[in-house]
């Protein structure tokens, strides 16, 4: 599998390097590999196109590991703010190869189930044990590996589990309401109001909005909000690629 590299004018101190995978669904376009800072750290990314009409949906950037877990790496402590410079270079890289997927992104963040037994493995969800055995196999890694985002138009999301032990969602509203961009009086004023899931007329959670920014705080669930609640995940989901008001 031929191994490529994407490199840009403006970002000199970074490089993506990647392959054309096609596990899990060999039908739809994909791309893995890493963005390379320095020759120092290397963030893993695994990008899927859409199944259907990927040319008219949004792009989706699921942000949850740091350096030196799952396969990415580095010698370095990297600090939020360090990273944050790093995730748009990434996509100023990205998006400058493939402009056909320049559409407004979303970034997710969020690991720990506080309503669950847990024996203090895997942030407490033993599935993750699988897809540790998975990750590892030679043939996944051969196939897969080669060695300020602001408030203006885009249009931010924040889903939060109500249970996440360390991403707990207490601490991310009160920095959400510390962005500063010309609503933050008006976001911070704005009611919590009921969320009512559209497929299943289900009041799951409670959310805030103002404009361009949306804080939704989801009932019942640890990290993996998808997996603890999935019906009221993909709803939240499948509102947001369509645009339309929580």
């Amino acid at each position: 599998m031929e191994k490529k590299t994407i490199i840009h004018s403006v970002f000199l101190d970074y490089r993506i390097k990647f392959k054309e995978p096609s596990l899990c669904d060999g039908t739809v376009q994909q791309y893995s590999g890493y963005l390379v800072v320095n020759g120092t750290k290397k963030f893993f990314f695994w990008f899927f196109e859409s199944r259907n009409k990927p040319q008219e949906v949004p792009l989706v950037l699921w942000w949850t590991r740091p350096t030196n877990t799952g396969y990415s790496y580095s010698d370095e402590v990297v600090t939020t703010s360090v990273a944050a410079n790093d995730v748009y270079a990434f996509l100023q890289l990205f998006l400058y190869q493939f402009p056909n997927y320049a559409h407004f992104g979303f970034s997710h963040c969020c690991i720990f189930d506080i309503r669950r037994k847990c024996d203090g493995k895997n942030y407490c969800y033993s599935e993750a044990d699988d897809i540790v055995i998975f990750s590892n196999l030679e043939n996944i890694k051969t196939e897969v590996l080669i060695l300020r985002w602001y408030l203006r138009r885009v249009t931010k999301n924040f889903l939060i589990s109500d249970a996440d032990f360390l991403c707990n969602w207490f601490g991310v509203e009160v920095w959400v309401k510390e962005l500063k961009w010309r609503g933050t009086n008006s976001f911070n004023n704005a009611n919590v109001t009921r969320w009512i899931t559209k497929d299943t007329a289900k009041h799951a959670g409670g959310v805030r909005t103002f404009e361009v920014l949306t804080f939704l705080r989801i009932f019942k669930t640890g990290h993996m909000a998808q997996y603890d609640q999935p019906g009221p995940s993909l709803d939240f989901f499948k509102i947001w690629l369509s645009k339309e008001d929580l």
